[in-house]
């Protein structure tokens, strides 16, 4: 059964601790984890295998328009600023992309 929010224990005692990804294997760490775990509860989903618009184009695939991603905060070093990457689900592309594990 599903829980309220990610990483609480569904009524079987259940809980998915497993961290948000992107295909090419990087791995969210601290408030980009919850948030991107939190996003993924809201839109239905418990997978963990996201990627970027960028990370969809490197891999020869694409994104269908109108497609419903979220966005989570990101600081960028080469301009010194925060900065928004939007995410998708990796199962919502046209062509699946195998995750590195």
């Amino acid at each position: 059964g599903r829980t309220l929010l990610p990483f609480l224990p569904n009524k079987n005692g259940y809980c998915n601790v497993t961290p948000a990804k992107t295909v090419d294997g990087y791995e969210f760490t601290g408030i980009q984890q919850l948030m991107a775990k939190i996003h993924l509860h809201k839109m239905g989903h418990d997978n963990e295998r996201i990627c970027t618009f960028n990370d969809a184009l490197k891999h020869d695939t694409f994104i269908k328009r109108g497609e419903k991603g979220f966005y989570l905060p990101r600081y960028d070093k080469k301009r010194a600023r925060l900065a928004l990457s939007n995410i998708f689900l990796q199962i919502k592309l046209e062509i699946k992309i195998s995750c590195r594990t």
